[in-house]
């Protein structure tokens, strides 16, 4: 200030001030005068007077006045908060709302992200921060810091956080009762060795796959095992079973369901199963060494030029119509019972649910099942046919007719063949029925073919 202002005395202590400041502050040290403008202040401070005076005299000396201007700057965004740390579960993702831990005295837009994201992607809209962390890993992303930038070169850093991303709870464990039966007699395998192989579905990079088998053996037929919740690959063998090495045929079932879970015959040889219940049982049927393979094979399996499976009708059509077609002959009192006595005959072998429901007129049904018509222009002794689904190998229709009056056996071979599509081996009916001193009932073979034929899918391959 000396250049502004001049004592007499030059050792004399000058003194300085300004009764009036604004936006400012003022201090003085010997003869440097100090205004210093308030933080983030910018602007005019007008008129500004600085007075002088010394140690001897009261009197102020007013020097000229002067305008001071603060030119703006950018100011750095500041971190005000304290972003904490985050917890979420596999697979899901967090949003941060980074304007929140930020200000900005000059009302800037800010620019946010995270530094050190790895096993995750972020994204930001506006100022939230999504962050998603990669799909099936679970671990602690450590060292993240969120910084705030506007035009200026410098942003700002808020305190180091981390997310915390928790593995899946496993699932939960599932009490499986695995009984194994024999197809025919749906009896429990009391002798022999049952063996269970089972295996779990997996993630995997590529989907999913397969555990390794693990294996579980009974010699009363029942094993109990605590699986956790998910799909197995469940098949079942026993030493008394028809499998060969390279054809297993395993047929799972719930107790008191109508379908099959899963089945293994032939080519099929997976049999996936889902677990989800705490308690469950699975019967696991199996054809014995006393079933008759190569006749089921001969008679069952239908062969156009290849082994295409059996035929049916679906579970959906169980209650299939028997229809006496009166459009011919009308039916007289012993073809009308032995329809009867087969109908409920059919019902005595295990598995087989098909209830034929009795019924005569002209018009025909619209539904699944099967036609009974006599009449003199039909060929000696009789003759059958049978429609299918093309795609689900489920009959459609089944049509049975004879020239007046059929035998009993006749009668009901042509049925039998027609509601199970069954094949005339080598020019000759199939060898089902026992002789007319037994009543042309159903024989032992036929029995456990069709025990078979019911508890299996449609469309199985012998």
């Amino acid at each position: 200030m000396l250049q502004y202002v001049m004592d007499s005395k030059p050792f004399d202590i000058i003194r300085y001030g300004i009764d009036t400041l604004s936006n400012a502050t003022f201090h003085y040290e010997l003869n440097d005068v100090w205004i210093i403008p308030e933080p983030d202040y910018n602007g005019a401070i007008d008129s500004i007077v600085i007075w002088v005076k010394d140690m001897d005299h009261d009197q102020r000396v007013y020097l000229r006045p002067f305008n001071l201007t603060i030119m703006p700057v950018n100011d750095a965004p500041v971190f005000t908060g304290n972003v904490p740390n985050y917890t979420i579960p596999e697979d899901s993702l967090v949003r941060i709302p980074a304007n929140s831990f930020f200000t900005d005295v000059d009302n800037d837009t800010l620019y946010f992200m995270i530094r050190n994201v790895v096993n995750a992607s972020q994204t930001i809209e506006d100022s939230m921060i999504t962050v998603v962390p990669t799909q099936g890993w679970n671990g602690t992303i450590t060292g993240l810091i969120l910084e705030a930038y506007d035009l200026g070169p410098t942003p700002a850093q808020s305190n180091e956080f981390e997310i915390e991303v928790t593995p899946p709870p496993p699932p939960p464990m599932r009490s499986v009762c695995f009984m194994f039966k024999a197809v025919y007699g749906d009896t429990v395998l009391t002798s022999g060795t049952s063996t269970l192989t089972y295996r779990k579905m997996l993630p995997d990079t590529s989907g999913y796959v397969w555990a390794e088998d693990s294996v579980k053996t009974s010699d009363n037929g029942i094993i109990t095992l605590d699986l956790l919740q998910g799909v197995y690959d469940v098949n079942g063998l026993h030493t008394e079973s028809v499998d060969v090495p390279n054809i297993k045929y395993t047929f799972l079932k719930r107790p008191g369901e109508l379908g099959l879970l899963e089945q293994r015959a032939r080519d099929d040889h997976q049999s996936p199963v889902m677990f989800n219940t705490a308690q469950d049982t699975v019967l696991v049927y199996k054809l014995m060494n006393d079933f008759p393979l190569i006749w089921a094979l001969e008679y069952a399996s239908k062969l156009d030029g290849i082994n295409i499976g059996t035929r049916r009708f679906g579970n959906n059509d169980l209650n299939a119509p028997a229809w006496w077609n009166a459009n011919y002959l009308p039916s007289d009192s012993s073809r009308r019972a032995w329809t009867y006595e087969l109908i409920a005959e059919l019902q005595t072998i295990p598995h087989v649910n098909l209830n034929l429901q009795y019924q005569e007129g002209t018009e025909t049904p619209n539904v699944p099942g099967l036609g009974i018509a006599v009449d003199s222009s039909f060929p000696s002794p009789g003759s059958n046919c049978t429609g299918y689904n093309h795609e689900t190998h489920e009959i459609t229709n089944g049509s049975a007719q004879y020239p007046p009056w059929p035998t009993k056996y006749t009668f009901r071979i042509e049925i039998l063949q027609a509601i199970n599509d069954l094949n005339d081996w080598a020019g000759s009916d199939p060898a089902i029925l026992n002789g007319s001193s037994q009543g042309n009932t159903i024989n032992d073979r036929g029995r456990r073919i069709f025990s078979f034929l019911y508890l299996a899918n449609p469309k199985t391959k012998l």
